[in-house]
């Protein structure tokens, strides 16, 4: 993997970790966006043979996502 496309990785994990310790949806939406410009940046795998797609963004973000909406709905709940 090549240094730029390492560096592109690590910082949409770290978009992605910033998101789940978000405060607030807002905060939350814009480090998930920042993540997954930060994937579309990196550039592709060079494969020797063709194999299987790599996952989607949305595919890699999704139990991310599915936990903030657990996260809200506890919250909303309790609120309300």
């Amino acid at each position: 993997m090549s240094t730029y496309r390492s560096y592109c990785r690590d910082q949409a994990v770290e978009c992605a970790r910033r998101a789940r310790l978000a405060a607030s949806p807002e905060v939350e939406h814009h480090f998930e966006e920042l993540a997954l410009h930060w994937l579309r940046l990196a550039p592709p795998e060079r494969r020797a043979r063709q194999t299987a797609a790599p996952p989607t963004c949305w595919q890699i973000f999704a139990p991310v996502r599915a936990w903030w909406r657990s996260v809200r709905r506890m919250v909303a709940e309790r609120a309300a």
